[in-house]
């Protein structure tokens, strides 16, 4: 039986640099998340005879890599002796930040997967957007940063928005107010409803027993849960008008309007937020509450590296007696270094 091994593409140009690289490779990591937040990967080398600074050695800063995880000779039933390797392409890359230090001397490359040279996260901007949709808002910024757009929700109705911030940060904002998550991943702007990925059928089913199973972690709390929530909120444009006439808007903003929760016996979460409409406000509250009291039961686990877990895929786990149940994972890291491990925090779908 051949022996099984995890290896590296890592394309810059078209070309495959990895083999210039696996003398010195010492790890490598890679973390993406359901969240609103950037895929990240980092590759460690260890350079103890100082090759690898010289020129062309190390691809530049700002450079883009293309980066793909190969599985050879691993256990799995659509593997075969003529057709041995399975390949996860985690897609496009930006070399962010060049760390060099030592002893040992080792060579950090740190990568997100967001553009640092299109305005997207670096430029504030000065925009009101009003009578349109989120879908146009997000189509009109990712074109900007020179994104493919993926909206997988329904079209949003956006009466009045103000951006006094760069795009990036504008656009969380009002994906976070409508109840909605945004991810940039392989030259893509993604918005979807994270909630929408819990109700998708498990990839794979973890047992007490499986071989895969390295370590495992259980969390099961009643702080910060809540039954309903309450939504104060301040309109946009009249939070404008109020501050144009000098009235003191306060810690929050002044003129409150809210939306009550029925008294269910339970902790009411209170949210205050800044907001153009109440249709926006029932979204925010579906959103945070369901955000809030998805931590009720929370896990962790380290898995022999495996390319089922990644954020936004649901498995079964069995053999826990009261911990059973279908689980999504929030957030994984798939890290290489003397063996491959996968490790995933997740929370139990109600």
């Amino acid at each position: 039986m051949k022996a099984r091994n995890t290896t590296l593409k890592i394309f810059s140009g078209g070309t495959d640099i990895f083999p210039a690289l696996e003398n010195y490779f010492k790890s490598f990591k890679y973390s993406d998340s359901i969240k609103s937040e950037a895929d990240t990967a980092e590759i460690v080398l260890a350079d103890a005879a100082h090759n690898l600074l010289k020129k062309g050695v190390i691809p530049a800063k700002n450079s883009e890599l293309n980066i793909n995880i190969i599985k050879q000779n691993w256990n799995s039933r659509i593997l075969t002796e003529t057709n041995p390797t399975l390949n996860l392409p985690l897609g496009y890359f930006e070399l962010d930040k060049i760390t060099y230090q030592g002893p040992p001397t080792e060579l950090h490359l740190k990568l997100t997967t967001i553009p640092s040279k299109k305005g997207l996260r670096g430029v504030e901007r000065n925009v009101s957007w009003e009578n349109t949709t989120l879908n146009r808002i997000a189509a009109d910024i990712a074109a900007r940063a020179g994104l493919q757009l993926f909206y997988g929700v329904e079209d949003i109705e956006i009466k009045r928005a103000e951006q006094n911030s760069s795009d990036l940060a504008f656009l969380k904002q009002l994906c976070r107010n409508n109840g909605l998550n945004l991810k940039i991943a392989d030259k893509k702007l993604i918005i979807f409803d994270a909630e929408t990925y819990e109700n998708k059928s498990p990839v794979i089913t973890v047992a007490r027993d499986g071989e895969i199973l390295k370590q495992f972690s259980f969390e099961m709390k009643s702080d910060d849960v809540y039954s309903d929530a309450n939504v104060n909120f301040l309109g946009n444009g009249i939070s404008d008008l109020l501050s144009n006439f000098g009235v003191d808007l306060g810690e929050f903003g002044g003129l409150i309007s809210d939306f009550a929760s029925t008294d269910s016996g339970g902790d009411v979460l209170n949210i205050n937020e800044h907001i153009s409409d109440l249709a926006e406000g029932e979204r925010l509250k579906k959103s945070l509450l369901h955000d809030k009291n998805k931590d009720e039961l929370t896990a962790r686990f380290t898995f022999s590296g495996s390319f089922s877990f990644l954020a936004g895929n649901t498995f079964e786990v069995t053999g826990f007696d009261m911990f059973d149940g279908k689980y999504i994972c929030d957030r994984t890291e798939h890290n290489i270094s003397d063996g491959y491990t996968t490790s995933v925090s997740a929370h139990r779908c109600e």
